[in-house]
Parts: C-alpha cells; structure tokens; sequence
C-alpha cells in the first residue's frame, strides 16, 4: 500500500503542476492562433484600404482628366471664335482698304494693307497677322519679315506637317477655317 500511497501522493504533487504546465501550453496555442488570425485580419484590412484608396484617386484622377479635357475643348472653342472675330476685323479693315484705294495698283494696296496688319496683336500680343496667296507666297509675316515674297508652299514644320499646303486645301474645300 505504501507503494500505492507514494503514486498517490507524487500525483498530487505533479497533478496539479502538469495542469498548469498543460494550460500554459494551451494558452500558448491559443495566444499564436489569435495572432496569427490578427496578423491575417490586418493585413487584409491593409489590402482592402489600400485597394481602396487606389480606387478613389484613380476616380480622382480621372475626374481632373475630364476636367482638364472639358477646359482645354472650352479654350480651344473660345480662342477659334475669339481669332475668328480678329481675323474678320482684319478682312473689312482690308476691304475697307481697297475700297478706299481702287484707283491705285494691286502693289500700293498690298503694301497698305501690310503696313496696317504689320502691327497689329492679338491674344495677349501672341497673336498677329499673317498672309499667303494660294500659291504659297508668303505675303506678310511680321515675326519673319525675312521670309515675304518667298514661296512657302512646300514648307514643313518640325513635326513634317505641310502648314501651307495643309492652309490652302482648308480654303479652296471650305472657304475659312482652322
């Protein structure tokens, strides 16, 4: 009985440690599950805020797209009709010229005309007058007065666009524009 009284007695001596040995490693357990289920949860907390804050400045950014495309159209709608009143004010100053000189050769009025149109600015001083016949000659050009009486027809920009060529298909096909 002493034997069976001994295993009793170490029982209770080591019982009670086990289950404390027992539940910390149960709550061990338990601790690393939550945080690793936390770690998850975060993380896919992250992701979706995340997710979402790219969507909203892509919506963001779209929307100022739009914006700055309605603005530059309303801009480029308002500075068409702004230079067509211009160019319209210099075609009756021209007619005005010409009815007031028909006595004197074509030379003396183009030479009236362009001294008139010479200086005149428009558009915060970015804008001026030019001409050209049909041909291609360059009648007036203020900013390149080096260039009047030469022919211009096969100039090309630097992106190879023919400018006059392109000018005068605009005219003989619709009579104005841009």
């Amino acid at each position: 009985m002493l034997y069976d009284e001994n295993r009793i007695l170490n029982l209770i001596k080591l019982g009670p440690l086990s289950v404390i040995l027992f539940s910390f490693i149960i709550t061990y357990i338990v601790i690393q599950n939550n945080n690793m289920y936390f770690e998850n949860e975060m993380e896919e907390i992250r992701r979706e805020s995340v997710n979402q804050k790219k969507e909203l400045i892509k919506i963001q950014v779209e929307q100022v797209y739009d914006f700055i495309n309605s603005e530059k159209n309303q801009t480029t709608e308002k500075l068409k009709i702004n230079i067509k009143k211009r160019v319209n004010e210099a075609h009756s100053i021209i007619n005005s010229i010409y009815k007031k000189n028909q006595d004197k050769n074509k030379l003396e009025i183009q030479k009236i005309v362009k001294d008139v149109l010479r200086d005149m600015r428009f558009n915060n001083n970015r804008g001026y007058f030019f001409i050209y016949d049909m041909s291609g000659l360059n009648i007036l050009h203020p900013l390149l007065p080096h260039l009047e009486g030469k022919n211009m027809f096969n100039f090309h920009d630097i992106k190879g666009k023919y400018i006059i060529q392109e000018s005068t298909s605009i005219v003989k096909t619709n009579g104005e524009g841009f």
